[in-house]
């Protein structure tokens, strides 16, 4: 591998070899991250979701309350 590399050196110069190395990581670099946004995301639209359950039970809670209420002020 190391013969290949100083091989590389020699027959197109470093700079360009060095630039095919950078350009090589920036991939995989990229890819990297790409993955990982894409789990949060995942997580996030998980974790949003449950807060519109937890949001909508609380509405529902708060409508039977104003019922409740309601009727109470219509006894009176």
């Amino acid at each position: 591998m190391y013969n290949d590399i100083i091989q590389a050196i020699a027959t197109v110069g470093f700079p360009i070899v060095a630039c095919a190395a950078v350009s090589y990581a920036y991939y995989k670099a990229t890819i990297k991250f790409s993955d990982s946004i894409a789990a949060i995301n995942e997580s996030h639209r998980n974790e949003q979701k449950e807060l519109s359950e937890a949001i909508n039970n609380n509405t529902v809670v708060m409508e039977r309350i104003l019922e409740r209420l309601q009727i109470g002020d219509e006894d009176e």
